[in-house]
């Protein structure tokens, strides 16, 4: 990684014991994008202190290096413009409220050595949907879909997301326990459903069921909430039955929007062609 891409020391606060060195913070709070460097004033950096980036609202992007081995509490704790977060490869903990409160949090990268993230971690963090896992020793990263707005469902997602990738094992059976395990909206469904359906590693044929049924069971309230982009979605996974199509056509021709064009043109083409393409 060429050096101009790292913030500079100048701009980071940072302390050493004698044995560790920690970063503390920023003496830069305008900056937007933070890249730590692996190494300052000779010592590797090795932890990110309690709270030392927490309540900068001005930071969108974190990278953290591959030196780092734990993230405290409170670390990133009210950074309500924090978008992306890149952990280090070699990260085994993330502390209490470490992500708590970013709003705007949509991707993080983890670990596959991650072997801690206490309940609290990722409070609050209602944008958060994808998370991308590094597979150790290799410059792969394999990405996962996560519930979201339930703090809960977050941190069991995160543990079992956690636990799927270790080094060269893949065992995505705990990722599709972890489904089961909190179906408790219909927005974490839809997410973790239609991902695994076109990811489909390792899914078993009853897993598969299951996510399909899931998705068929959710086409009325798609249809009543006008979401084409879903119903599309839905479409092209085959989850739309054919025995209940020209109810589903009913059904939006009463409440208007787009559905109706769509139901129209799958029910067309499907007549016309038995094909099952069914993208607008």
């Amino acid at each position: 990684m060429a050096e101009e891409r790292y913030t500079p020391a100048s701009k980071i606060r940072y302390s050493f014991d004698g044995n560790v060195l920690n970063i503390n913070g920023t003496n830069d709070h305008t900056l937007r994008e933070i890249r730590i460097p692996p190494v300052l004033d000779g010592h590797p950096v090795a932890s990110i202190s309690n709270s030392a980036f927490a309540g900068n609202t001005s930071l969108i992007r974190i990278e953290i290096p591959d030196t780092v081995t734990s993230i405290d509490s409170n670390v990133f704790k009210g950074c309500t413009s924090l978008r992306e977060a890149v952990l280090s490869e070699n990260l085994y903990s993330i502390g209490a409220y470490a992500f708590a409160g970013c709003e705007n949090l949509e991707n993080v990268v983890i670990s596959s050595l991650t072997s801690r993230i206490d309940i609290n971690a990722f409070k609050g963090c209602r944008s958060l949907y994808k998370v991308g896992v590094k597979m150790n020793g290799k410059n792969v990263i394999r990405d996962f879909m996560v519930a979201s707005a339930d703090d809960e469902s977050i941190w069991i997602y995160m543990n079992s997301i956690n636990s799927v990738v270790r080094k060269d094992h893949l065992d995505m059976a705990k990722y599709d326990d972890a489904f089961l395990e909190i179906q408790k909206n219909e927005e974490d469904t839809y997410r973790v459903a239609v991902h695994r359906l076109n990811h489909p590693d390792d899914l078993t044929p009853a897993m598969e069921q299951v996510y399909r049924r899931a998705l068929r069971n959710m086409v009325r309230n798609v249809i009543l909430s006008d979401r084409v982009d879903r119903l599309t979605a839905l479409g092209n996974l085959d989850c739309i039955e054919d025995a209940k199509l020209d109810y589903y056509i009913e059904l939006s021709s009463r409440i208007g929007g787009g559905c109706i064009a769509y139901l129209l043109d799958l029910k067309h083409r499907k007549r016309r062609t038995g094909l099952r393409d069914y993208s607008l």
